[in-house]
């Protein structure tokens, strides 16, 4: 596969006659930190780890021209951290879900944002024919997504089969839940463990599942339940195949054995 060098260009554009360094040390240095994530999540023994970024060009004039290169390594195109630094930022920028950052990653990237609140009034970033250009857009939208994938917590109950039974460092039952198809993990009481051990046993010898709904304080992230922090009550439901089916309900009359045109018209006095 062809080697080439990563060159990533960093140009700023400034308010008055010089950029302030606060800001220049921002974008930089954040730049950096997020190409070396990119690096390590991509380093294996025949790709070695880029040790040091430098400068290899730079350009006063308004706006600020900087090229950023890796010191004496070169770079295969299965690994382009540049250009998936590039195409992440743009994600973000668009409110789309990263490729290859990771959520720490992506408060990172938030961070250069903070140059528009002290001197800088355009960033982008440039490399061969692709370029991002992110704004103050990028800070929100990281915002609002870490804000959808923070846990919360919600007094509630997942139904689902009781499927194990933990005295491990604190007493727990998981339940795979029926409506999101994962695992959830249950803080129990000794007297919850026992419920659930009376409930399992006699199932176990039949080669049965045992259906239960446990209802709590349930810990939720990424709008799916993780664990049941406090258990309130857990109890043994019916399966499925033993619940009232159609064909069992038999005919419903809602009209009295009158003909329903007739009940319709009122023609039934």
């Amino acid at each position: 596969m062809p080697q080439r060098k990563q060159k990533l260009i960093i140009i700023l554009g400034h308010d008055g006659k010089g950029v302030p360094f606060d800001a220049f040390e921002t974008v930089t240095r954040t730049t950096v930190r997020l190409l070396r994530g990119l690096d390590f999540n991509t380093l294996t023994e025949e790709k070695p780890k880029i040790t040091q970024w430098q400068i290899s060009q730079i350009s006063m004039q308004s706006p600020l021209h900087l090229m950023l290169e890796p010191v004496s390594v070169e770079i295969s195109d299965d690994r382009d951290l540049v250009g998936r630094f590039i195409e992440d930022i743009n994600r973000l920028e668009s409110n789309k879900r990263p490729k290859y950052f990771t959520p720490k990653m992506e408060q990172s990237a938030k961070i250069i944002t903070r140059a528009f609140y002290n001197g800088i009034n355009s960033i982008r970033f440039v490399s061969d024919d692709i370029e991002a250009k992110p704004t103050q857009h990028l800070a929100a939208n990281v915002d609002e997504a870490m804000k959808q994938n923070a846990p919360y917590f919600e007094v509630g109950a997942i139904e689902g089969y009781l499927e194990a039974i933990s005295v491990h460092n604190r007493d727990t039952v998981q339940i795979w839940d029926s409506r999101f198809n994962i695992a959830v993990e249950c803080n129990i009481s000794e007297y919850q463990l026992k419920e659930a051990y009376e409930y399992l046993r006699p199932r176990i010898a039949e080669g049965k599942k045992v259906r239960v709904a446990v209802r709590g304080n349930i810990k939720y992230k990424a709008r799916r339940p993780k664990t049941v922090v406090d258990v309130y009550d857990i109890r043994m439901l019916r399966d499925s195949q033993h619940l009232p089916q159609p064909e069992d309900i038999g005919r419903v009359d809602l009209t009295g054995d009158i003909d329903p045109v007739d009940y319709l018209r009122g023609d039934y006095a």
